[in-house]
């Protein structure tokens, strides 16, 4: 008595001589409890995130999806991969997200290279859940997570590194400020 679809979603991240540096491929279940919400649902644009590990550099990811066989829609987009200067501080991208769960016990303390998959990003035993659709209602919750990069210096005094994070809108007025922390 319940509505039941499967898309198929593959892609790749390709380097400029063409060989393939990362891939990511499943199926996306659909589930629907009666006709009218299986209708609706094929009305909207179809929303689809993933992570992919890729060393600096230039790429091309293309992916293509498909809800039956022998149907499909493709997409492709460039990707660069800046590399980090470990002498320079540095900070990462901003990812935006609508979600925070609970971290898993095992994972919460450990560095991200050391979790298989994608890499959670956690932060005080919270993981936020990032978002590829960046618009957000003037009532919606909007949580962000970036990392700062602490400069190395071998062989000195490890350097005292702070941060601030302040939100502004867009005259330019403060909305938010977290204060100085380490």
């Amino acid at each position: 008595g319940k509505y039941h679809g499967e898309l198929a979603v593959e892609g790749a991240a390709y380097a400029p001589d063409g060989s393939v540096a990362s891939r990511f491929s499943e199926t996306v279940d659909l589930n629907f409890p009666d006709q009218k919400k299986a209708d609706a649902f094929l009305k909207l644009p179809f929303h689809y995130e993933n992570q992919l590990s890729l060393a600096p550099g230039k790429y091309t990811v293309k992916a293509a999806i498909s809800p039956s066989e022998g149907v499909f829609g493709k997409t492709e987009a460039p990707v660069t991969v800046e590399p980090r200067d470990p002498a320079k501080l540095a900070m990462g991208a901003i990812a935006l997200s609508r979600q925070l769960a609970n971290a898993s016990a095992p994972a919460a303390g450990l560095p991200a290279d050391m979790i298989e998959g994608a890499s959670p990003l956690v932060a005080a035993g919270h993981q936020i859940i990032p978002t590829a659709n960046t618009r957000f209602q003037k009532n919606e919750r909007v949580l962000f997570y970036t990392e700062i990069y602490e400069p190395s210096l071998v062989g000195q005094s490890p350097a005292a590194v702070n941060m601030r994070f302040r939100v502004l809108d867009k005259s330019g007025a403060g909305k938010s400020d977290s204060g100085v922390a380490s």
